[in-house]
């Protein structure tokens, strides 16, 4: 007996030693020896749920998401906690799978809520998190639902998480995005078989239908906010707070902006997807956020740079 013992003592040291050999690569961002070691420790010590969550978290950093999620499904298994969840949603949303994303978010809030003791706030003790504050989860759930366009139910996480934490600085963000994606909707489907814009169009006749559409009174949001008072505006504002930039400089900003909206929202199938017409009234909307916080610079000086660069990229990807 005692010789067993000595032998399973002796495998449970050097899972601990290969464990915090793995912890500590992966402290230093060196996330391919971390897996290595905490895989070996896992050899021997399978169950250990630290061992797990360090080589998910270091799977996730590697946007190796599905070796992920599998390491902190296993942790689960063994003892569920709202931070695994956490960590699962965020994986399944890189993975732009939006309703277990939801799901996750919906096992963290309920953990969160049922355990009381854990209403701490956001914690990171090395490298991983130990705890999320219940207003991060809430703003986490709003911007997964906002995927699945669950306008409703993102708005009213958001509100919660702001009446947690008023400074919530990220879900004022994430409030001012879902005013702004549900208005993107809605104007999708006000302006439903609007044209496109092809080489062969004229220009001009083009930017005309545009700010004409833009400046209608149909352009004006259910609550009573055009798109320009939403994600934009905080994006300018954000922007002209660093100081005075020159006009080239915003100009540029603005053109990055623009670029990621055409791969992002605006560029993906499906409901919510916008024509080139409608691509365009939003950069128009862009243009008189910037106007509006910098009035120094003329609406259709930025539109007219912003409409070509998006006439370029229209064109790249055809």
């Amino acid at each position: 007996m005692d010789i067993i013992n000595g032998i399973l003592n002796s495998d449970f040291s050097k899972a601990d030693e290969f464990g915090k050999e793995g912890i500590a690569k992966y402290l230093q961002k060196d996330y391919h020896s971390a897996i290595q070691h905490l895989t070996k420790a896992l050899e021997i010590s399978p169950k250990n749920i630290k061992f797990l969550r360090y080589r998910g978290n270091a799977y996730e950093d590697l946007k190796e998401y599905r070796y992920a999620l599998s390491d902190y499904f296993k942790a689960n298994q063994i003892k569920e906690h709202h931070t695994n969840y956490h960590s699962i949603s965020f994986c399944y949303m890189q993975l732009n799978e939006r309703q277990p994303a939801v799901d996750a978010c919906n096992n963290a809030l309920k953990l969160k809520i049922n355990n009381k003791d854990e209403y701490g706030q956001t914690e990171i003790k090395e490298g991983i998190p130990v705890c999320i504050g219940i207003e991060v989860l809430y703003n986490n759930r709003a911007v997964a639902r906002l995927k699945i366009q669950d306008f409703e139910g993102a708005l009213s996480d958001v509100e919660k998480a702001l009446q947690i934490n008023p400074n919530y600085s990220q879900a004022k963000a994430t409030k001012a995005l879902i005013e702004t994606m549900e208005g993107i909707s809605i104007l999708s489907r006000m302006t439903e078989g609007s044209s496109n814009y092809s080489s062969g169009d004229d220009i001009n006749e083009f930017k005309k239908r545009i700010i004409s559409h833009a400046n209608s009174p149909a352009n004006v949001l259910p609550n009573g906010l055009r798109l320009r008072d939403g994600m934009f505006y905080e994006y300018a504002k954000q922007i002209i707070s660093r100081g005075r930039i020159p006009y080239a400089q915003i100009i540029i900003l603005a053109k990055e902006y623009a670029q990621k909206l055409f791969k992002t929202y605006l560029s993906a199938p499906g409901p919510g997807s916008l024509d080139d017409f409608n691509k365009g009234v939003l950069l128009y909307e862009l243009s008189c956020a910037f106007s509006k916080i910098y009035p120094s610079l003329k609406i259709e000086e930025v539109f007219e740079e912003l409409i070509n660069e998006f006439i370029k990229y229209s064109n790249r990807q055809s």
